[in-house]
This record gives structure tokens, sequence and C-alpha cells, in this order.
């Protein structure tokens, strides 16, 4: 791997050994995994080809699959960026946001289903793998945990695309893809940190950025607990941040209250809003059962702020953003649907390059271009009144011809040739891809 930490890809001579860890930073519930993928047609190995024994709880399937399982929104943009949209056979539409995954459910190309999942993607004969994650939305022996949001940076949460790509033999389109997606981060951030130099000469200076969002706990009996505000310090969104010229928030108040340290814990309202006024950019994560009605005065309401005097809890001229800028129009075939699933959740974690550009384009708006239409959007303006855009099923033609036309920073199916072209160089090393010819070859790709 380039920058993800919580996985590992072994090739062995006729088959692959994916293996998952937990660190600090992974859920609590995170064990750690081992998927022996067998080529098919050849017999599924009991060891490595050493000799050392695969841990007793390894799990074996045979590549190519060709028919897989989505209980949750973060594989989706991953299964479509390496153009395998139609092996998905099996899908909970409450939480995608794909105009085109929402367009088969709802013209009933794939099945769907919301309750009794396990049992149901058990006893499905077209599905052979169920992408879910630390927290077991199945708990089946089809699983395959997939923890891309819970890597720590913003690019090591793309790389995940290469974990997803060995269980369809797809890795050059997966080493395509994060090789696109890191130049253009880099370059975005190249371009911020440029024009962040030449209007600020004192680093000091800089706009500062910071994610916050009101957090209400439960108590044991299920009744709501204490209030407080987060000022989110997570690495990816540090290097947001940074990415998109501005000084993140770091400092923490109390690391007492903040173990491990990944925010600013605040109980106090009047606190918070000290905090919060000396901000720049602020990033509200505040979650809202129905964003399409959260206007100007319902997201200030929920941080506390009056929306008739901002001047105590906002700096003159800040920008307050909000991640819900694209959302679902939550029209499905169940008629349960969760409301409005935002795409935050599900292509800002494949695409931190797209997601870096539309955050930079916020800050610097004149020197900066917005994604183009059909591309993923993830910040609105809250002060400037902008509300979340619902998608469904009829934007889907308008988003595939927005990645066809490489509108959208990178295309990850377009031709190897054509990619080698124009990266003669970083084929000579790399990752050992099994790709498996005959059963026993294997290639050397970037």
């Amino acid at each position: 791997m380039t920058v993800a930490s919580d996985f590992s890809v072994h090739y062995d001579t006729y088959f692959k050994v994916v293996r998952t860890y937990c660190g600090a930073h992974t859920p609590y519930s995170c064990v750690p995994h081992t998927y022996v993928l067998t080529l098919c047609g050849a017999t599924a190995p009991t060891t490595y080809t050493n000799g050392t024994a695969f841990p007793e709880d390894a799990k074996h399937f045979t590549i190519p699959v060709t028919g897989i399982g989505l209980p949750g929104s973060t594989p989706v943009t991953f299964v479509e960026m390496l153009d395998l949209r139609d092996a998905i056979e099996l899908v909970n539409p409450q939480y995608v946001h794909s105009p085109c995954v929402q367009k088969l459910e709802e013209t009933e190309q794939i099945d769907t289903v919301d309750t009794d999942w396990a049992a149901r993607a058990a006893a499905h004969e077209d599905v052979q793998v169920v992408f879910t994650d630390s927290w077991n939305t199945a708990q089946i022996d089809k699983d395959v945990v997939f923890d891309a949001s819970s890597d720590p940076g913003a690019l090591a949460r793309a790389e995940w695309i290469k974990f997803m790509s060995v269980f369809f033999n797809e890795e050059e389109k997966a080493n395509l893809y994060f090789a696109r997606e890191k130049a253009a981060f880099e370059a975005t951030a190249a371009s911020t940190a440029s024009l962040s130099a030449a209007l600020y000469a004192d680093a000091a200076n800089r706009k500062t950025c910071a994610w916050v969002q009101k957090y209400q706990s439960y108590n044991a009996d299920w009744s709501l607990g204490a209030i407080e505000y987060h000022v989110s310090y997570s690495v990816y969104k540090q290097e947001l941040c940074v990415g998109a010229g501005m000084t993140p928030a770091t400092d923490a108040v109390d690391l007492a209250l903040d173990a491990p340290a990944y925010k600013m814990v605040f109980t106090s309202l009047a606190d918070f809003h000290a905090k919060l006024v000396t901000y720049d950019v602020i990033i509200d994560e505040t979650y809202q059962s129905a964003p399409l009605d959260a206007t100007k005065d319902v997201v200030l309401t929920s941080l506390g702020i009056d929306a008739a005097d901002t001047s105590g809890a906002l700096k003159a001229g800040a920008l307050l953003l909000r991640v819900d800028a694209h959302v679902t129009d939550a029209v499905t075939n169940l008629t349960d649907a969760n409301s409005n699933a935002l795409d935050w959740y599900e292509s800002a974690i494949a695409r931190p390059a797209l997601v870096l550009t539309d955050l930079a384009h916020r800050a610097w708006p004149d020197d900066i271009a917005a994604p183009a239409a059909g591309c993923s959007r993830f910040f609105r303006d809250v002060l400037a009144g902008e509300m979340p855009t619902a998608n469904g099923k009829d934007q889907c033609d308008t988003w595939l011809a927005a990645e066809t036309e490489q509108m959208c920073l990178n295309n990850p199916v377009l031709p190897w040739d054509a990619y080698l072209e124009e990266n003669a160089a970083s084929k000579t090393l790399g990752h050992a891809l099994a790709l498996l010819v005959g059963g026993v070859a294997a290639l050397l790709v970037a």
C-alpha cells in the first residue's frame, strides 16, 4: 500500500491473502480478518506456499467475484469506480445516494432489502460476498469487512479501492484510480498553498478551518444524555483543511475528556462559541434528520447561535458550511426508506480529491473552480441560504456523462494503455499483482 494502514494484500502462487488490521483509530468493534482468495477452478489452499498456516478463522472465497451485496453506502462509489455496478445483486437502498444505483433498484434491476438482511443475503444465490463493516451489518459467512471510513487519512481511505479490487482481479483499474486521485489531490493542495502564501505572508494569519458538531449521547436507559459541542480534528479532516490552504483546528481543550485525542469537547455553549468565533471556515457536521429542511436558522439554532445576531459566535466574514450539499431524494422501493441519505458518507470517502476541490472552491471561490455538473458536491454555504440538492434516479445519465467525459478529476476506466502513455515511468516498480494467467502468472504494476 502507499498510504492506507488498515489492510495488506499478499500475492502467492495461485491465490491472494487479504488481511485487515485494527489500530487506535479503528472502531471498538474492530477485529482483524484474513481472507483467502483462490482463482476459480483451483483447489483452495490450506497454507501459504512456505507452509505457514492461515488463521483458523480465515474466510475463503473464489475469485473473481461476480455478485455482491451492499448493506451500507461506503463501498458503493468504490464499486462504481471499478466499473462493477453490474455486480451488485442486493442492496439496502435506505443509505445509498448514487443516482445510478437508485435507478437500478427503483427499476427492480437489483434486489433490495432493509430488514432481515442477514437471512436474505445468506440465501441469495447470486451473492458471493457482502461488503460490510466492523459493526457487522450482516453477520454471515459471506461478510467481508470493508472499513475504508476508519482509515485515518483522506488518501488512505481512498486507497481501499485496492482492497476491493483484489476480489475482482481488477488491480490495474484500482492502481490507476488511486494514482490519479493522489495526483489530483496534491495538485489542488499545491494551488491553494500558493494562494494562501501569496495572500498571507505570515502563516499565523492564514485562514483557519474547523469541523464542528452538536452532539448528544444516550444514557444506559436510552434517555438522552448531556449536550456537548465538538471540534473535530481527525486526520483526514486536518488534511482537507491543509489541502484547501487553511490552518486546521488541532488544539485540545481537555485531553482527559479526549482520549484518544481527536476532538475538543465543550460542555459550555459559551466556551464553544468563544472558540468558534476564532475560525474563518466552519464545517458543521451536526446530525439533521431532515437535511432538506435544515435552513440557515435551523443550522444556527442547532449550534446555539442567535440567527439575528451571530457576532458572539461567528467571526465577521466567516464561512459556515455543511456536508449535506447532495442527498438522496429518498424515493425507493421500500416504504420505510431513510430520509435523504448524505453523499458525504458515500462518495466523499472514495473521492478525496473531489472533496478537496469542493472545499477549496468554497475557501477560494475566485481562484478554484467548482466541480462540474454531474459530479458530487459536498459543501453548502449555510449563511448564503444554500440548501441541499436532492438526487435520484433521474440524475443517473448526467452523472454517467460527467464520468465518461472525465469531468470529476479522474476516471478509473480510462484505457490502461492511455494511462501508461501518461505515466510510462510508473510501471517499473509497485505491488505484485496476481492476474494469474493459467493460475500461476503474476505481473508487477504501479
